[in-house]
């Protein structure tokens, strides 16, 4: 299944949703602990620059993850932990069924990774701009933009 459904005006902004932030902090530790990892961090909210939900998370063999939410599409994603880079290495989400059985998507890397080919010539000029100028190549760039 694609996630062009998604990739709508305003996916690029940094919506909060606090009903949707404590379930999906729930599931998080629930997911995360099933597969015999931990949560590390805290939870960075949407913000400038951060358009999406992060906890950072340790998996049981060692690799650092971000478990992200994308508020706007009900979107749940998993990528390694990477500070010294903007773009983000999709993986699978760990225990992603229990997200699902809750009523959120997971996405896929694959679908993640998918080439950005929207038209988003209706969209407000400030997101616009922003593609414009940061040149998303996938999906996964726009729904978890790091846009400032």
């Amino acid at each position: 299944m694609s996630l062009e459904h998604l990739l709508l005006p305003g996916c690029t902004q940094d919506v909060r949703d606090e009903e949707l932030e404590a379930l999906w902090v729930a599931l998080v530790h629930q997911a995360v602990r099933r597969a015999g990892g931990r949560v590390v961090g805290p939870v960075t909210r949407p913000q400038m620059a951060q358009s999406y939900y992060a906890i950072q998370t340790l998996a049981a063999d060692g690799v650092e993850i971000r478990i992200l939410l994308h508020a706007m599409g009900r979107l749940v994603a998993a990528a390694r932990c990477d500070s010294s880079v903007y773009v983000l290495a999709f993986m699978p989400v760990p225990e992603g069924h229990l997200f699902t059985m809750a009523g959120l998507r997971v996405a896929a890397p694959e679908e993640l990774d998918a080439p950005f080919e929207a038209d988003v010539t209706s969209w407000p000029k400030l997101e616009r701009d922003d593609i414009k100028y940061h040149k998303p190549e996938r999906v996964g760039d726009v729904l978890f933009s790091w846009f400032d």
